[in-house]
């Protein structure tokens, strides 16, 4: 919008002039650099949309907030991996952003440089303590996204795979995508819990006959020796 369009332009003013008029600095600092629109809107985010890593320097020196978020939670960096521009994302992490900072779906950077199948960035934030074993809100690491049919049947530490993760969460789409791409319906978490017994628990009925039609064991035993036809698990 206009605002938007006289800020920038005040920036490439101020970047050719380096700041030499006096007062305006101080002006531009305090009531812009800082200044965030109702979705959260930043000139930060703005520039980093354009590509234009001086633009994002100049902000940056003026200690623009680098890990503000948007009203989706995206942060100035998810931008630049979004926008797969390596120099940007360099720029940001040299300046000390939240390298694993996640959106309002828990999707971190990290995340987006896998699904995007962009190496340089994936390095440079693993480069700079990204975690590779963070997850989305459904249960997705950055190598589920970055190849869905690479580790299928890949666990977290309680043993649970990402059918598992699909099916507590009720995404049925998911738990269909899993299961065409050939996702065991047999792999037990650290309590023995298969996905259909998962199922059972949260009361996910029409997942349940999914995963029946794929052939679900519907005798496989809990530790406690429960199976997923027990009384009480819906």
């Amino acid at each position: 919008d206009r605002c938007c369009y006289w800020n920038l332009r005040t920036i490439n003013l101020l970047i050719r002039g380096r700041c030499e008029v006096e007062g305006l600095e101080s002006f531009i600092i305090s009531k812009e650099v800082r200044r965030s629109q109702e979705n959260g809107l930043t000139l930060l985010h703005l520039v980093v949309i354009q590509g234009n890593v001086e633009k994002v320097k100049f902000l940056l020196s003026q200690e623009a907030n680098m890990d503000i978020q948007l009203v989706c939670g995206y942060t100035p960096l998810i931008v630049a991996v979004q926008k797969r521009s390596p120099e940007i994302c360099s720029v940001l992490i040299e300046h000390s952003v939240d390298v694993n900072m996640a959106d309002k779906d828990s999707c971190s950077p990290l995340h987006f440089a896998a699904q995007n199948g962009d190496d340089r960035i994936v390095r440079l934030l693993l480069d700079h303590q990204a975690q590779a074993d963070s997850q989305e809100r459904e249960g997705w690491t950055p190598l589920h996204l970055a190849d869905p049919n690479s580790d299928l049947e890949r666990k977290q530490k309680n043993h649970q795979t990402p059918l598992h993760f699909a099916v507590e969460k009720g995404k049925f789409r998911v738990v269909q995508y899993l299961l065409n791409s050939g996702a065991s319906v047999s792999c037990l978490d650290e309590n023995h819990y298969s996905a259909l017994h998962m199922a059972a628990v949260k009361g996910k009925y029409l997942i349940g006959e999914k995963l029946i039609k794929y052939r679900a064991n519907v005798d496989l035993r809990t530790d406690k020796g429960w199976t997923p036809l027990t009384p009480g698990l819906f």
